[in-house]
């Protein structure tokens, strides 16, 4: 009883851990014009991943335990990353970023 215990603390860190991640990366990225949301999000969760990723590698976590781990966190980060890749508008970004270097500031 007390390893599943153990286990569902482990888990439920995990689950905040990533939560917190997803929060500060999607909080960020809303600061950017709408037309680079997406752009933007996607890039910080992909170094979000890699930060992840190193992490699990220098503090040894094994890659299958029964628990969350950095590795999944990475893995998680990384695929919201791609769909988030998936739904940037380059056409939008193109003129966010147009209007940012003529006006210098970000557009309503």
């Amino acid at each position: 009883m007390e390893n599943e215990i153990d286990l569902g603390r482990a888990n439920r860190a995990g689950a905040i851990r990533l939560g917190l991640i997803l929060a500060v990366c999607a909080w960020l990225a809303s600061l950017m014009p709408g037309g680079l949301f997406a752009p933007t999000l996607s890039s910080m969760l992909t170094v979000a991943a890699l930060i992840s990723a190193l992490l699990a590698a220098i503090t040894r976590e094994p890659l299958w335990p029964p628990r969350l781990t950095r590795w999944d966190q990475a893995s998680v980060l990384l695929a919201l990353s791609i769909l988030a890749g998936w739904a940037t508008d380059p056409d939008a970004a193109a003129e966010a970023l147009s209007q940012l270097e003529t006006s210098g500031a970000a557009p309503s």
